[in-house]
């Protein structure tokens, strides 16, 4: 998805201070950071703050990255730990983001429309009742297309710890959204 050596690039003149490839990867990773804390959070807001909040970490923090790692990984792990703080002072609540606007265009069926928002609402709710390792698990999994073993690594965990939070989500998702 990104090209490894322009971030080694990056990283490596981030190490040393450079503030424009600082700017470079935040450009980068900024929204794939903002819409993983928002499905973490469900509110644009407390996203928006936290994901300000990772890279700024991520820059105080620019001397402990691991060149031959991951970087993406050490900043999926800033933004959940932040996350997983924020939930454990505020729990998380199902809340809309203000850009997204729902229009019925001429020809659909209103009635289609409205059910598929009440079953993504009903969707948002279950997956906020997820405990924290579970519901981050499958947000990273099913929201961000991380394969288990970058899931492991971004949350500190073994491969099979990943696998049975994903069951546990996935059964807990099927019992409480079958009508």
């Amino acid at each position: 998805m990104y090209d490894k050596q322009h971030i080694t690039n990056l990283i490596f003149l981030i190490k040393k201070g450079d503030q424009n490839a600082f700017k470079q990867f935040f450009n980068l990773f900024y929204a794939e950071i903002y819409r993983f804390l928002f499905k973490y959070l469900s509110n644009s807001d407390d996203a928006e703050d936290l994901c300000q909040e990772t890279f700024i970490k991520f820059w105080q923090q620019r001397q402990n990255i691991d060149s031959s790692s991951y970087p993406r990984a050490y900043l999926y792990k800033i933004a959940k730990n932040l996350a997983f703080n924020h939930s454990t002072r505020k729990p998380a609540s199902v809340s809309y983001d203000s850009n997204v606007k729902l229009i019925s265009l001429a020809g659909k069926d209103p009635q289609i429309d409205y059910d598929n928002v009440a079953l993504a609402e009903e969707c948002r709710k279950v997956i906020n009742e997820l405990p924290e390792r579970c519901r981050m698990t499958f947000i990273l999994s099913r929201y961000e297309g991380f394969d288990y073993s970058e899931i492991a690594e971004t949350m500190g965990v073994s491969l099979q710890t990943v696998k049975n939070q994903m069951s546990k989500a996935i059964n807990y998702l099927k019992k409480k959204l079958i009508i």
